[in-house]
């Protein structure tokens, strides 16, 4: 689990401990063909597909903070 915080500390965002491709492919690997989601390729990388939803989790809160308006104006930009 992550917490996002601001730079004074305010809470932005919070992240678990496990990605959707995560759960994705403990679905296939327990439920096996019974329960198919035809969501996910069966060749995808999961160390690819967890980074890559980490990362978009960091830019999204990135993101935000870099456009609040409340640390716009403490910063005068």
């Amino acid at each position: 689990m992550v917490v996002f915080l601001s730079e004074d500390f305010f809470e932005c965002g919070r992240y678990g401990d496990r990605t959707l491709s995560k759960y994705r492919e403990m679905a296939s690997t327990l439920l096996g063909a019974a329960c198919p989601t035809g969501i996910i390729k069966p060749d995808s990388s999961l160390l690819e597909a967890v980074t890559a939803e980490w990362l978009a989790e960091f830019e999204r809160i990135q993101l935000m903070l870099r456009l609040s308006q409340r640390l716009r104006t403490r910063h005068g930009d």
